[in-house]
């Protein structure tokens, strides 16, 4: 009987240092969103290949991401301003969303 406690101590300390190795091991960062400094100008319509026009997203495991961004959400907050959110994610499902304030 104390050899099957002691096995099972041992089998239980084995799988709580795996666990916490695994734990540690993931990705758990967040891409970042790079935008290029320029005057941009809303018209209705615009595609989302428009409204991400100089929007890049970068991942410090994963590398470029900029090809998971999308448009969430076109907002018009009055007196000619929109504010566009986008989001991106990496290979790990972290996400980042960021926002754009373009006139009209």
């Amino acid at each position: 009987m104390k050899k099957i406690v002691i096995i099972l101590c041992t089998l239980d300390v084995i799988l709580t240092v795996l666990s916490v190795m695994l734990y540690l091991d993931e990705d758990r960062t967040a891409p970042v969103i790079h935008m290029e400094e320029a005057e941009t100008e809303y018209r209705d319509g615009m595609t989302d290949e428009e409204l991400l026009e100089g929007i890049t997203a970068t991942d410090e495991t994963d590398g470029d991401v900029t090809g998971s961004l999308v448009v969430e959400k076109v907002s018009e907050v009055g007196d000619g301003t929109v504010i566009v959110t986008f989001g991106a994610r990496d290979r790990s499902n972290n996400v980042v969303k960021g926002s754009r304030v373009m006139g009209e």
